[in-house]
């Protein structure tokens, strides 16, 4: 089990990419707000870098995946619904 860094780490970087959709689309109505997730999505981008460089020094584990499940339909029902709460505002 990954630890909670490790896996506040991973959670935040996860998110990097969405952050930054939502940030243009509020930059021209919520400037300060929108750079703030600009700011946000690039620290954890940089946290990433850090976490993976670190990482490189433990010795590797290998882990076999016995089986997968594609949730891509999940994936963009979130964003939809993310992009259509915040067209609200």
């Amino acid at each position: 089990m990954p630890t909670l860094t490790t896996r506040t780490v991973l959670f935040l970087s996860s998110y990097s990419p969405l952050l930054l959709i939502f940030a243009f689309h509020l930059l021209d109505k919520h400037p300060r707000v929108g750079w703030a997730l600009v700011a946000l999505s690039f620290i954890s981008l940089v946290g990433l870098g850090v976490f993976l460089t670190l990482v490189q020094r433990f010795v590797p584990v290998q882990v076999i995946v016995a089986s997968m499940k594609s949730r891509d339909g999940d994936v963009m029902s979130y964003i939809v619904t993310q992009y259509l709460w915040l067209s609200h505002f």
